[in-house]
């Protein structure tokens, strides 16, 4: 039987980086992961620069796979064009498939052990131990959940969630070279979420999300977004995955399990990007299970006392949304971007790329910056 400090389920971002930064810190991990890496992973891939950052951070380099950066960003209503801006911080567009495979192999040059095309097949909580369906028979000390929005490790901290919204995708071959360098978003493409076209190395990702609940028909509702845009599917072939949109695991620890990333629910309801919260949550889960092994110190209490920060984040955009996104105040939000590029790039720089400020404090802050800033001009 193998005992191992840390088990690890999923060899996505989250889990891989995970793993890498506690066989960094001495500890030994497993990951198990029912997929053989490298493997496709539905995703529009695009990175901000607070991710980009974050990987730095992490990694101490930033040398991974990516097909474009781009800094031009086109937002639409229908097929109008509200504003495009150029930012001044990179978006960084990748292929999930190489970019994950990347991070999970810095995992396994620091001696971190993996069950690829295996599975959770039993856990007994009791004990700590865990049956693969590979056969293998493992102990561990604490449990990880990085296996994404339809988590099976998430039922052993909350039977009660689930994922509530779905995605949808394919990649256009054909790209028009207006389009390969502007990463274009699509407000009112789908009820209570949005459409893109991102371009990538050759070709562009057409995609749309939305929530379940008010979307009976999101797969229609993709088409006519699509054939709006004046693209075609032709061949390609449409992926679909449900994932979390505004709704988290309120407490995703139980005593020595932890939830990480998309099996936490961590995805930001106004962008979609939930590679931040991954990295972001990732690290958060290591120093507290570093402090846990090390120090014996409350391993849940640990997590979630940092992991709250992206919860307040969701929930502040949670209540954007309902104040400026949805339909009865929509056309506030819509007036203060249209043709406006500066809101749209301090909206950009300070929210999108970085965080700077939280999304209540959007509005009021970007206002008082303006007064001062056509005040300051007045006195020249």
């Amino acid at each position: 039987m193998l005992s191992v400090d840390v088990l690890i389920i999923g060899g996505g971002p989250a889990g891989s980086s995970l793993g890498y930064m506690l066989q960094k810190a001495g500890l030994k991990c497993c990951i198990v992961d029912k997929a053989v890496f490298p493997r496709k992973k539905l995703c529009a891939g695009l990175l901000t620069q607070k991710t980009y950052d974050l990987i730095g951070e992490i990694f101490g380099d930033t040398s991974f796979p990516c097909v474009r950066r781009s800094k031009n960003l086109s937002l639409f209503l229908g097929v109008q064009k509200l504003s495009t801006v150029q930012t001044d911080s990179n978006f960084y567009l990748v292929d999930r498939t190489d970019f994950d495979f990347y991070f999970l192999q810095k995992y396994l040059r620091l001696d971190g052990i993996i069950f690829e095309g295996a599975a959770i097949k039993n856990i007994r909580l009791d004990d700590n131990y865990a049956v693969l369906s590979s056969g293998e028979d493992l102990s561990y000390k604490v449990l990880i959940g990085a296996d994404g929005a339809n988590s099976q490790v998430r039922k052993y901290v909350d039977r009660k969630y689930s994922p509530n919204a779905v995605c949808l995708e394919f990649n256009s071959q054909s790209c028009d070279i207006d389009v390969i360098d502007e990463i274009q978003v699509y407000f009112s493409a789908v009820r209570s979420g949005y459409g893109w076209r991102f371009p990538k190395k050759d070709h562009y990702t057409v995609g749309i999300i939305g929530v379940i609940r008010v979307n009976q028909d999101i797969k229609k509702s993709f088409e006519a977004f699509y054939q709006s845009i004046g693209t075609t599917a032709g061949n390609e072939k449409t992926s679909g995955a449900l994932i979390p949109f505004g709704e988290f695991v309120k407490t995703p620890c139980k005593n020595n399990i932890l939830l990480v990333g998309d099996a936490a629910g961590l995805v930001d309801p106004i962008t979609g990007e939930g590679l931040y919260f991954a990295f972001l949550s990732a690290k958060y889960a290591g120093e507290a299970v570093f402090e846990f092994l090390r120090s014996e110190k409350n391993l849940c209490q640990s997590y979630l006392s940092n992991v709250k920060r992206i919860q307040n984040i969701i929930t502040g955009a949670n209540r954007f949304n309902r104040l400026f996104l949805n339909k009865a105040t929509k056309p506030f939000f819509l007036k203060m971007v249209n043709g406006k590029t500066h809101v749209v790039k301090y909206f950009c720089e300070n929210l999108l790329s970085r965080y700077n400020v939280t999304y209540l404090e959007f509005v009021v802050k970007y206002m008082k910056e303006r007064r001062e800033r056509k005040k300051a001009e007045r006195q020249v």
